[in-house]
């Protein structure tokens, strides 16, 4: 018969870790900004964030087509939404165009391009109002 080996002793539960696996405060150019959206992915699906709905897009075009359709409406087909329900957005307008118009602060969508610099710009007024730099230059 053989003798076992006498039980080892363990140590009470640390309140909190060795200073050897403690990780640092990290530093504020290691913080991104709290509302950053994560980076898109190649093929990622843009995932409606309106309230209560789970649809998923394959690009900004489809995702702002949804919106418009599926949430805003039109007054003529009488479900015609002027609010925004964009993760608790809230924002609301008197007109349809207008509604339309916020959407597009919402999704990775910029449509509107400078023919100067190839910026590019979600609102053909955000555009326009570019364009002024390179006349007065």
């Amino acid at each position: 018969m053989s003798a076992s080996p006498p039980p080892q002793r363990q140590s009470p539960p640390r309140s909190t870790p060795p200073a050897s696996t403690v990780s640092p405060e990290p530093t504020k150019q290691d913080q991104s900004p709290p509302s950053a959206p994560p980076k898109e992915e190649a093929n990622a699906l843009l995932r409606c964030q309106w309230e209560a709905c789970t649809t998923e897009c394959p690009d900004g075009d489809q995702l702002y087509l949804h919106l418009c359709n599926s949430h805003i409406g039109r007054k003529s087909t009488n479900n015609l939404c002027l609010t925004c329900r964009w993760n608790n957005c809230g924002t609301s307008c008197s007109k349809r165009d207008h509604i339309t118009s916020h959407l597009r602060v919402h999704i990775p969508l910029k449509p509107h391009i400078c023919e100067v610099c190839d910026k590019s710009f979600k609102r053909p007024q955000d555009l326009k109002k570019h364009e002024k730099i390179h006349t007065e230059e």
